[in-house]
């Protein structure tokens, strides 16, 4: 459907859009249809396709244009694209934080503005105070950085905009023609609409929580892939030094032999454990907490021992963030805390046990220290060094890192404009402090910190940016008089610099969708980027990440077909266990599926997918032996699926197309043809336990359907479980839920193991912590049992399997076998 792009409006001005690529025009056309989120890779255009939509309802409708923005540093930034658009002589408003060029909506509309890019919380404001906003005045509202919305200002926004003007639900984006949408049109931009690097649960939360159906590149893929680089992804490890090695496992050996010191067993305040790594935030608070425990007792003493115990542990944590960030004679110095020493003083009992802990640490670094002499104070600084007592073997290599790229910029008369991300503000300060110390790097890269409002302490020394000061370092990165910028996630999103050529992620990507939207900063054409991994870590995070970028694309394309198929709808229930309900189809039709496949690693140069996964089943007619009613037009029909990939991988999508084939005919899931009940999450074990909510199917139902002889799981015996544990059910299932993980206990006195479960739950809109006991050999399943029956989580044993071989034959045994492999 083309449409007109340049127009002249009643009042004479002419407005005009950049011309759209193939890919943009092809969004453009399904997002005008109705509330949609545009779902375009970073650098793709995605604010470019809002951009002619916005021409396109300003010139249809002749109302304001409102573009809602998360991050103040944005709003500059999108107000020069809108008024580009809205053509010259368009007056755009700007309204951020305490800058404001409209105080309010009635003087945004008094004064003849034709659009406004506004921050959230703002906008959230004006619309609640006049209603008429969303009703009369406006014809579209643009959301960038959409998947923000499952929470905080934007979800509000989009639950009050469809309270006060309810719309009908949207039409396909595949359907011909244009509907009519209800006003004001909705628009969300992502590159990043999953969270997670397994699940698409934030994906349906923002569908379900916006209302919008997702649009992406289909017919035009060919032209995005082409248009639309994508930055070359480069995991780089890095070891620690011999003396930071040495360092970091003293400490950790010392620290787990002192908890289990049995003094400090005996403490009441230390007894309970920490249940965390070493270092770890829960560590660290759970230090702190103990420090304030003993420190407020019912009877006005305090437990010196404790509170030593615990501020050593504390020290040697802080030591080890430290050892990462700034170098190793910090964390020494850290550990040796003149606070430190003074509890120690006030506590004999723990000085015996800290003391010679502390004299072994001497020792160990005064033989590390004649390996890697002080540096000559005259010593040129030009280049970078290396010695571990100084800089941290993780920051020089990032120096190291930055001196390999700028000398092949200045010897190919190259230039580099690159983003550091770091989690934290105190690595973003010292990281930047690091570079400038190196006259080289400094006068090549003129780094700059960015960061968010507010204030952190870094070295005894307040630092934190204002929104002004946030403004002037992206200006000056634009212009090229900086060229490197240190940033925390600030930078991630919506900041488009077209001449990044250069990101490096300094610490661990903690999403898939931070790892999109750094790696999407790197805008130019055979840009680099670059994630920082530590040899010794067992699952490397550039590695996990690609993999989950292609299984973002899939699922999306999941929800966009299962909204296109009909309104939007939950999740389905055989989703959670696709090849659970394909058995049940099996037994239940008597329609065995046959299975194919064929690994094709062995034939030379074909490895772009390696396994094919094909999965056909004839559906039966209506004389099976349950007497199921098949619909007339689907009897005898044959239905073939085909997955590729990896082996396990390949087999789950297989499995996954058959259950949506059989699904949409009516035949998967309902008795008589008609779909059943919902049903909630339930899961097959490989051993043929079935696990599922109370109320999902009742005993009789499972008799009919899987076994004749179905048995409740009461207690816990390990032969019932072979490889799975009830903790490890109670694990996922708080997950599922969307709740802290389990904290467990174990406490054992000669041969007795008692074992505590202290579980988090939901009750009235609050979550409270529930604690679950046992004793004996196996106390922590006995527990993980009893927190499980408390959350109402039902255990069957005998599902997985019949009673005799006449109720199953050999092609049912083959696949059993087929998918007992494809857990493994």
């Amino acid at each position: 459907m083309p449409v007109s792009l340049t127009s002249v409006t009643t009042d004479g001005r002419t407005n005009t859009v950049p011309e759209l690529r193939p890919y943009q025009q092809e969004l453009f056309e399904k997002a005008i249809r109705g509330d949609s989120i545009i779902y375009l890779p970073t650098g793709g255009g995605k604010t470019v396709v809002a951009a002619a939509i916005a021409h396109y309802m300003r010139r249809k409708h002749e109302k304001r244009i409102v573009f809602v923005v998360n991050r103040v540093p944005l709003v500059a930034q999108q107000a020069k694209v809108l008024e580009s658009v809205l053509g010259k002589g368009s007056r755009v408003a700007t309204v951020r934080g305490g800058k404001k060029s409209v105080k309010s909506w009635s003087v945004l509309m008094d004064e003849g503005y034709d659009g406004v890019v506004i921050t959230d919380s703002i906008f959230h404001e004006w619309i609640i105070g006049s209603p008429k906003a969303i009703t009369e005045d406006t014809c579209l509202v643009v959301i960038d950085e959409v998947h923000n919305a499952t929470g905080g200002c934007l979800k509000k926004i989009f639950e009050y905009i469809h309270r006060i003007c309810p719309r009908e639900p949207q039409r396909c984006a595949s359907n011909d023609g244009v509907s009519e949408p209800t006003l004001p049109l909705l628009l969300g931009l992502t590159a990043s609409p999953v969270l997670s690097f397994t699940r698409s649960d934030s994906l349906n939360k923002l569908i379900d929580v916006t209302r919008c159906r997702i649009v992406n590149v289909t017919e035009k893929m060919d032209n995005l892939l082409q248009e639309v680089p994508l930055p070359l992804t480069v995991g780089v490890e890095y070891y620690l030094s011999p003396p930071e090695e040495a360092f970091l496992f003293y400490l950790q050996r010392a620290a787990v032999a002192l908890q289990d010191n049995l003094q400090v067993k005996k403490n009441a305040h230390l007894r309970a454990g920490f249940a965390c790594p070493v270092a770890s935030d829960g560590y660290i608070n759970r230090c702190n907490e103990i420090k304030v425990k003993a420190c407020s007792g019912t009877s006005g003493e305090v437990d010196r021992f404790a509170y030593s115990i615990a501020t050593f542990l504390l020290c040697v944590s802080q030591a080890f963030v430290k050892l990462n960030e700034v170098s190793l004679g910090s964390a020494y110095k850290t550990v040796m805390d003149d606070k430190l020493f003074k509890s120690l003083q006030e506590s004999p009992e723990s000085a015996e046990l800290v003391v010679p802990i502390l004299e072994g640490l001497m020792k160990l670094l005064r033989e590390s220290r004649h390996k890697y002499p002080e540096r000559d104070p005259g010593q040129d600084d030009s280049s970078v060094g290396f010695d571990p007592f100084e800089v941290s073997s993780r920051v020089q290599f990032l120096l190291q890192l930055l001196s390999w790229i700028g000398k092949h910029v200045e010897a190919n008369n190259g230039e580099v404009a690159g983003i550091i991300f770091c989690d934290t503000r105190a690595s973003v300060f010292r990281i930047t402090e690091a570079i400038e110390k190196i006259p080289t790097l400094s006068s090549l890269y003129k780094p700059r910190a960015l960061v968010g409002k507010g204030k952190t302490l870094v070295d005894g020394e307040e630092k934190g940016m204002t929104d002004a000061q946030q403004r002037d370092v992206i200006d000056e990165f634009r212009k090229g008089n900086t060229r490197l910028l240190v940033a925390t996630s600030l930078a991630e999103e919506g900041l488009d610099i077209a001449q990044c050529n250069l990101v490096i992620r300094y610490d661990s990507c903690v999403s898939l969708r931070s790892f999109i939207q750094s790696r999407g900063r790197a805008r130019r054409r055979n840009a680099l980027f670059i994630v920082f991994e530590h040899a010794r870590r067992e699952i490397k995070v550039a590695a996990v990440a690609m993999k989950a970028v292609r299984l973002q694309d899939f699922l999306v394309n999941v929800v966009r077909d299962a909204i296109e198929v009909g309104t939007r709808r939950a999740p389905r229930v055989w989703e959670e266990s696709p090849k659970f309900w394909l058995r049940r189809f099996e037994r239940r039709h008597n329609a065995p599926i046959e299975r194919k496949e064929t690994d094709c690693r062995t034939d030379f140069g074909s490895h772009t997918h390696p396994f094919i996964v094909e999965l056909t089943v004839t559906i039966p007619n209506n004389s099976s032996p349950e007497k199921i009613v098949i619909p007339k037009p689907y009897e005898g029909k044959t239905i073939s699926v085909k997955a590729s990939g990896g082996r396990v991988k390949a087999r789950q999508y297989a499995e996954y197309q058959l259950c949506e084939e059989l699904d949409k005919r009516g035949i998967l899931i309902g008795e008589d043809g008609e779909r059943a009940r919902s049903i909630s999450t339930m899961k097959m074990l490989s051993n043929g336990i079935l696990v599922c909510e109370e109320g999902s199917l009742s005993t009789s139902e499972l008799r009919k359907l899987f076994s004749r002889n179905p048995t409740a799981i009461e207690t816990y015996d390990r032969k019932d479980w072979g490889p799975h544990t009830p903790s490890s059910v109670l694990r996922d299932f708080l997950r599922r839920r969307r709740l802290p993980a389990p904290e467990i206990h174990i406490n054992r006195s000669g041969d007795e193991t008692r074992a505590k479960i202290y579980v988090y739950m939901r009750r009235d809109e609050k979550i409270e912590q529930r604690r679950f006991a046992a004793s004996g050999v196996c106390a922590l399943e006995e527990a993980a049992m009893k927190a499980l029956k408390h959350m109402k989580i039902q255990l069957f044993t005998g599902t997985g399997h019949v009673e005799t071989t006449d109720d199953i034959d050999s092609r049912d045994l083959a696949w059993e076998s087929e998918t007992s492999e494809s857990e493994n």
